[in-house]
């Protein structure tokens, strides 16, 4: 038994961050840990490109009236799969938005190979020097290779399975509650433990843990996730995150 995850809300509605960044809540999916399925909240960053368009990071669950509401915004001009986990709308939104490109992690290339017409490798993209507005740093060593963004115009990082924070009181169901608090739910943003447990068995715990330091270090205004509750200032400050004030 699953168990569930009380929703964020407003559910599929763009709500404004800062200038040009938007986030949209998505629905619970079902999340493998071990032999266990638990429930994980769903979020979506949107980004705004200068020159024009609109790029969606890590999309939700795809229904006409969100792509209408992100369309307010711009044009969807790019679909982001930020590691090899966070791909499961990507085709969805591909389906739906045929001019946008789909921009893959590393490791996702052979999985969509169907849309290789349209597909650009982060890494491509970032060894090519990347758009001007958009930083990217590779956090490589594990089966997931996350690709972390950095979003200039409002100085936010943006992360997805690297830093979580789940909230056990939104958590209905003991053992997927008891899962959670094995993962470091409920002590405020943690860096996943899968994350690390992931390096250490692949002999690359080094290169993760300097990656986060460096990400820690980027004096970011605010950084954004994609599962829990979005990280107060002041509690990443007490991990180490250099947080502007």
């Amino acid at each position: 038994m699953a168990g569930d995850y009380l929703p964020y809300v407003p559910q599929g509605e763009p709500v404004l961050i800062d200038e040009g960044i938007w986030t949209v809540e998505g629905p619970t999916v079902l999340y493998p840990f071990g032999p266990f399925r638990i429930p994980c909240p769903t979020r979506a960053t949107i980004l705004a490109d200068p020159r024009g368009g609109i790029w969606l990071h890590s999309p939700v669950a795809y229904s006409d009236q969100l792509r209408s509401s992100i369309e307010a915004l711009g044009p969807i001009s790019g679909l982001i799969a930020p590691n090899t986990f966070h791909h499961l709308y990507i085709r969805d939104w591909a389906g739906n938005v045929p001019r946008a490109a789909v921009v893959l992690a590393p490791g996702l290339e052979a999985l969509f190979e169907d849309l290789q017409s349209r597909s650009i490798p982060l890494t491509r993209m970032r060894s090519e020097g990347g758009p001007d507005w958009l930083g990217m740093n590779i956090v490589d060593g594990t089966e997931w290779r996350e690709v972390a963004l950095f979003h200039k115009t409002s100085r936010s990082l943006i992360l997805t399975d690297m830093l979580q924070n789940f909230e056990l009181g939104r958590v209905h169901g003991l053992l997927p509650k008891s899962l959670l608090a094995l993962s470091g739910a409920g002590r405020g943003p943690v860096v996943s433990i899968e994350l690390l447990a992931t390096a250490w068995r692949s002999g690359m715990l080094d290169q993760v843990r300097a990656s986060l330091r460096m990400l820690k270090g980027l004096s970011a205004r605010r950084v954004l996730i994609a599962h829990g509750k979005q990280p107060e200032p002041r509690d990443l400050r007490k991990k180490g995150w250099a947080i502007e004030d």
